[in-house]
């Protein structure tokens, strides 16, 4: 078993005895981050071959679709939603789509698709993907909407409809501690191909010898093949 499939083996309830061992690694993490700045990202993938198909299925009181500019603007700032106005329109700047599952006329769910380059990490870092597939990100669910596997049923019926459009399917990354969204991917048929550790030591900020040079950047798999990693914003390496 590799590290990647002992990660998915670690997410809370998998089962009593993987519990310990996520909590070793939480502990570790946190005191990492009492120093400095540390993530280990997750890159995965899944197609038509690896999706489960039953992960697509929802209630037939639900309807999903791409969402219009217009709908989006409509919720734009309600905090509900968690988006605001600018993020918004930033991502339509950019061709970023949205999937919405629809209860009715209230979005329950939603998740955003992207093929067309960088996708912004944090302040000054930045993730990178092979274009050739649709980076999904910013995935959010209503408290009142989940338990419904909706998150994973966007996610399904997104891909059938960019694999039906040429690409090669999803791709998406996933904080190596966040046990429930690893369980819901590993269900629906994501497999991961590599990590990207993120490191950050609050003590380089008075070294800097360059643009970014306190952060250390790490990727391991197969990221390569998939053009996956993390880099600095406008495209200059972090290494």
């Amino acid at each position: 078993m590799n590290t990647e499939e002992r990660t998915l083996r670690r997410a809370p309830g998998e089962g009593l005895k993987d519990r310990p061992s996520y909590l070793r690694v939480r502990v570790k993490s946190r005191l990492l981050n009492q120093c400095g700045f540390y993530r280990e990202l997750h890159g995965m993938t899944v197609t038509t071959d690896t999706v489960n198909g039953s992960s697509a299925t929802v209630d037939d009181d639900y309807t999903c679709r791409f969402m219009a500019a217009d709908e989006l603007r409509q919720i734009a700032d309600d905090e509900v939603y968690l988006m605001s106005s600018e993020f918004i329109e930033d991502a339509l700047a950019r061709g970023d789509r949205c999937y919405g599952i629809f209860d009715g006329d209230k979005l329950a769910s939603y998740g955003w698709y992207t093929s067309t380059g960088p996708n912004q990490f944090n302040e000054e870092l930045e993730i990178v993907f092979d274009p050739g597939w649709v980076y999904m990100y910013r995935g959010y669910t209503l408290p009142e909407y989940r338990g419904q596997k909706l998150h994973a049923a966007g996610m399904s019926r997104a891909l059938a409809a960019v694999t039906a459009e040429g690409q090669e399917g999803l791709i998406s990354c996933v904080d190596g501690l966040n046990g429930p969204s690893l369980r819901s991917c590993a269900r629906m048929g994501y497999r991961i191909f590599g990590s990207v550790k993120v490191c950050r030591w609050f003590a380089a900020e008075w070294v800097r010898l360059g643009p970014l040079s306190r952060y250390r950047v790490q990727a391991s798999g197969d990221c390569n093949l998939f053009g996956f990693d993390v880099i600095a914003g406008q495209s200059a390496s972090v290494r």
